[in-house]
């Protein structure tokens, strides 16, 4: 049951989470493309950074290298002893600046551990006319021959590898020697520098300036390269990405250099052949040299691979929760949403105490389907409940009919026999569930019941009998006539032996209701039914009704004939005065054209005289007619009823209406009276029965003392309720 009743529960929960899910993923999803765009601009921003800062720090110690070298190379006499044996030809004096010459070169490749080789070449003769070094006199490259000649300040003319040590990086450096007028240029100092050992000597260092990676932070080192315009890697950060000097002619950097008008660093992703992949990069050209610079981020770098995988995954997730979504809550609709729609649209189109709600109940056994059969439930009960009403409204109905002939047939009856007769036989005619009817009369100085009339063959037997019982609790009349109170006995066979004698055995219902007279107990109506449970409630009240108007016949018949004459009038009005008093009003009427009831409501002098006299009493004054009736039941007046109108209009006929109406009302109203008076009975009897069950259920004392004075404080409505038990104390003789 417990699993049952959490499933939907669960099912619920479930869906919460899809549907959170979906807002979870999609603000997942932005959170990663914003830091992924925010790590994007970051990496951009570094390249560019470090783009721009590699071509400056480039720039800037290249000419630093170039004005150390011309300065390293040219300082004292060593530019002299250059012209000299740039200007000698021949003789001892060309010997001895030989000798100077390589005296000089030979103290640099001393005192400098970075300079691998010095030649001196004249332009004059196209030779290496001295040397100092690896490089041996002579050997100088076609391609820079053509280049000395137009070469007229100090620069670095190419960077590339030793021949005999891969480990070295070398830079060509040619420093121009002009003659003294500085008019003509006699030769140049060729000088090849390891670049990887420029610290050593404190001479500005290339190849750290490319090298050095700035604090970038949580981001990786950028691979920073020196591309020649023609393609080659000349220097690189990382030499384990790429060799250098092989050809990378196609990459973007080279082509956009090549370009005319390309003179500022660019931004851009594309492939690139140096790190094989994609890239943030940034190139620009060294101001004044045949280089580019290139700075390059790999994406894979940037953005670490699951990082890469992610936005797939979670685009992937977010429809693969999205689907799931829609197929529980269309799940979750089939089994709520759509029970309860047809639901309502049954009910919507049901009417109440109509047709039969004939929904099939749903048995999955979780919470709505419990609610679902639940409301079908409901609205069964409701129109059961309805029908009942109906049923009961017809019932008091039918009721009334049968308390207005019962009216009608008490103001013609006069004798007291033939009273109790009558309304005996009208009680067995009029209500089919009635079986037959016994009165008794209760005489209190013998303490026996007589029977007094009965209907039925039985009732004819017991009679002729003169059936007397003793009013004890061994007999159902005794009972009645002791507790004072009705007794409704649903089937007589259950209690065999307060039945009647010699009365034939069939199961029925059975209702004895005391008579009284004033503060006493005079007899009882016994009415048997036809079948068991057959009598209802207001089957109950015309039964209390029809023991009020016994009374005084069976006073007469039980010998309280001194009663009948005086008594009757002086009943009704005790009976009318009580009706007044729990309305808290001495007169109770109604007046034309608002149709309100008011009470308190003076009599008028024409009333007051129709009262008085017992009979019509008119008026004529104005040419209009007044006139009052007296609404009597029986020799008992109950009001007048008074009305005005036009002469003309005025005859005998509208006396006799009036009057007809006012009999009419007299016995309306006494019916209603009555009605009402029977019902305080039930209710009375009802609130008893009630109290004397609670009180028999206990047998403690102290708690029977309790429960009387809370129930009867209840009861009557009194703020304050005592009930003191004592022995009366005795006194000596």
């Amino acid at each position: 049951m417990n699993r049952q009743q959490n499933s939907l529960g669960t099912q619920f929960v479930i869906g919460f989470i899809f549907t959170l899910l979906i807002p979870a993923i999609a603000l997942a999803a932005v959170i990663l493309y914003l830091r992924y765009d925010n790590l994007n601009i970051r990496v951009e921003n570094s390249v560019r950074l470090m783009g721009e800062l590699k071509t400056q720090e480039i720039s800037k110690a290249s000419e630093e290298l170039e004005v150390a070298l011309e300065r390293l190379a040219l300082a004292g006499s060593r530019g002299v002893a250059y012209r000299q044996l740039l200007t000698e030809t021949e003789g001892t004096a060309r010997q001895a600046a030989l000798n100077d010459v390589e005296a000089a070169l030979g103290e640099i490749e001393i005192s400098q551990l970075s300079i691998r080789s010095m030649q001196l070449f004249s332009l004059d003769t196209y030779t290496i006319v001295a040397s100092q070094g690896a490089v041996q006199a002579g050997q100088v490259t076609p391609a820079l021959l053509v280049e000395l000649e137009t070469i007229r300040s100090t620069q670095i003319v190419s960077i590339e590898p030793d021949r005999y040590n891969e480990d070295r990086l070398l830079a060509q450096i040619v420093v121009p020697i002009f003659d003294e007028t500085a008019s003509r240029l006699l030769g140049h100092i060729l000088i090849s520098h390891d670049l990887k050992r420029a610290d050593e000597d404190r001479l500005p260092s290339l190849y750290e300036a490319l090298t050095e990676q700035p604090d970038l932070e949580t981001l990786p080192d950028a691979y920073v390269a020196l591309l020649s315009l023609d393609g080659n890697l000349l220097l690189a950060s990382d030499n384990e990405e790429q060799p250098l000097f092989r050809s990378f002619a196609d990459h973007a950097a080279i082509e956009a250099a090549n370009m005319d008008g390309f003179d500022t660093g660019q931004m851009e992703r594309y492939s690139s052949a140096l790190l094989e992949g994609n890239v943030v990069g940034y190139y620009a050209r060294v101001e004044g040299r045949p280089w580019v610079v290139v700075v390059e981020y790999a994406e894979v770098d940037t953005v670490a691979p699951m990082f890469l995988l992610t936005v797939p995954v979670i685009a992937l997730g977010f429809l693969v929760i999205l689907v799931i979504n829609g197929f529980w809550n269309r799940r979750l609709y089939s089994t709520i949403i759509e029970p309860v729609q047809v639901l309502s649209r049954r009910l919507r189109d049901l009417p109440f105490g109509g047709q039969a709600l004939d929904i099939v109940p749903l048995s999955s056994g979780d919470e709505v389907s419990r609610l679902h059969n639940s409301v079908i439930q409901t609205v069964q009960d409701l129109q059961k409940s309805v029908h009942t009403l109906r049923q009961e409204n017809e019932d008091s109905a039918g009721g009334l009919r049968v308390l207005s002939g019962l009216a009608q047939l008490v103001q013609r009856l006069q004798e007291p026999a033939y009273v109790v007769e009558e309304l005996a036989r009208w009680l067995v005619s009029e209500m089919p569930e009635v079986a037959s009817v016994y009165v008794y009369t209760y005489e209190e100085q013998t303490n026996q019941a007589m029977l007094r009339f009965a209907t039925g063959d039985h009732g004819r037997q017991l009679l002729a009998q003169r059936y007397v019982v003793t009013a004890s609790t061994d007999n159902l009349i005794g009972q009645t006539i002791v507790g004072q109170q009705s007794l409704v006995i649903d089937n007589i066979e259950e209690s065999r032996r307060f039945v009647l004698p010699d009365m034939p055995s069939h199961p029925h219902a059975e209702t004895l209701i005391p008579v009284w007279l004033r503060e006493r107990v005079i007899g009882v109506l016994d009415v048997h039914g036809v079948a068991p449970a057959c009598f209802s409630k207001n089957d109950q009240i015309i039964f209390k009704v029809l023991s009020l108007h016994l009374a005084l016949p069976l006073a007469a018949l039980a010998g309280f004939g001194e009663m009948q004459a005086g008594d009757q009038p002086q009943l009704s009005q005790l009976a009318w005065r009580d009706y007044y008093l729990r309305r808290r009003a001495a007169t109770i009427g109604a007046v034309a054209g608002s149709g309100d009831v008011v009470t308190d409501k003076t009599w008028s002098q024409l009333q007051q005289s129709a009262i008085t006299r017992r009979e019509t009493v008119t008026d004529r004054r104005n040419g209009q007619v007044r006139f009052a009736v007296p609404v009597m039941l029986g020799d008992e007046v109950l009001g007048a009823l008074e009305a005005a109108m036009a002469s003309e209009r005025f005859s005998r006929r509208t006396l006799q209406t009036a009057e007809e109406l006012a009999q009419r009302l007299a016995q309306a109203v006494n019916n209603a009276r009555l009605f009402e008076q029977s019902q305080r009975l039930v209710e009375r009897e009802r609130l008893v029965n009630e109290i004397s069950q609670k009180l028999t259920t206990q047998t403690d004392v102290r708690e029977i003392l309790r429960t009387a004075v809370r129930e009867l404080g209840q009861a009557l409505g009194t703020p304050e309720t005592q009930i003191i038990l004592t022995v009366p104390k005795q006194t000596q003789s």
